[in-house]
């Protein structure tokens, strides 16, 4: 868990929310959140209406939690993405540093490859923003 909360300036939200949207562009995903480690979410972006983002923060961060002490089981400092599949969405969860996390939601009209990959770039640009 992060061990404080940081503060989020104006304008770091807008750079925030100007990356998130070039990532769903670029990845074709539907939604897009990025959450703090203690589930908070601290902004998102796309057709996420239908969905509790509330709950689904806090249950990301919680899952990345849960992933970092199976990752100690087998003898790994820590996992870095988690893909959950459903049958027309699916999750994919992406670790930003050590105090954030990307939670792109995403159907079949685009392919877990695409969104790995935009995920990665996307998530160098707001460990820029963030560790400002």
């Amino acid at each position: 868990m992060a061990a404080e909360r940081r503060v989020i300036l104006e304008e770091e939200q807008i750079q925030l929310q100007n990356i998130l949207r070039e990532f769903l562009k670029n990845s074709e995903a539907k939604g897009v959140l990025l959450v703090d480690l203690s589930g908070a979410l601290v902004t998102q972006q796309g057709y996420i209406q239908r969905f509790d983002t509330t709950s689904l923060a806090v249950l990301s961060a919680g899952t990345i939690s849960s992933t970092k002490q199976m990752a100690r089981v087998v003898g790994e400092n820590k996992f870095t993405d988690l893909f959950l599949q459903g049958k027309r969405d699916h999750i994919y969860l992406s670790l930003v540093g050590t105090d954030a996390v990307l939670v792109v939601i995403f159907d079949n009209s685009t392919t877990l490859g695409l969104v790995r990959l935009y995920a990665r770039q996307t998530g160098r640009a707001l460990r820029q923003v963030l560790t400002r």
